[in-house]
């Protein structure tokens, strides 16, 4: 009965089962490395291929320690034209990580105001599933939008600044789309 018992014992100890519930002990005290050899030492044993992925994962997540990249490029605008920041960071900035792969871009902070020509920025954050935290900041360069009207008032206001004394006066011909600036000698 004694080497009947020992040779059970032996048994339960070499078998799939106690060697899985070992593997999902070393999984819950978040031995990932360990846990991630003994499922795959279980083959196709319940799930032993789906946690062995997991837990190899994790034990990358573990160890580490780069930030994603951020990815992006500058956004030139005209003053007026329709711009929202956060829109523009979740659709147009990329971050990619070794380990965790694409994660999400988040604004951190903007001073765009795209009603007055200016360079701003926009700053952008993303985390791994490691916690690794990579800011950058995203230039936004809003131009001067040139209009007939505000051609016509920068030429008067050259003029009455004495910039160019000699001009005399500034049109707009609806019709032929031409801006007359007439300078007097």
């Amino acid at each position: 009965v004694g080497l009947a018992a020992a040779i059970g014992s032996a048994a339960y100890i070499n078998s799939d089962y106690a060697k899985y519930k070992k593997a999902s002990r070393s999984y819950e005290d978040k031995n990932y490395e360990v846990a991630a050899e003994q499922y795959k030492e279980l083959k196709d044993y319940k799930d032993s291929k789906k946690m062995y992925k997991e837990a190899s994962h994790l034990d990358a997540v573990q160890k580490d320690k780069t930030a994603p990249e951020i990815y992006y490029s500058s956004v030139n605008l005209e003053e007026g034209d329709e711009f929202d920041s956060e829109t523009f960071v979740k659709d147009k900035v990329i971050a990619k990580d070794e380990v965790s792969g694409e994660v999400e871009c988040k604004m951190v902070s903007s001073d765009v105001n795209v009603d007055k020509a200016g360079d701003y920025t926009i700053e952008v954050s993303a985390e791994d599933e490691a916690g690794n935290v990579q800011t950058k900041e995203v230039s936004v360069i809003v131009k001067k939008k040139y209009t007939v009207k505000n051609l016509i008032e920068s030429a008067g206001s050259i003029y009455a600044s004495n910039e160019i004394p000699n001009l005399y006066s500034s049109d707009y011909s609806d019709d032929d789309h031409i801006l007359y600036i007439r300078i007097t000698q």
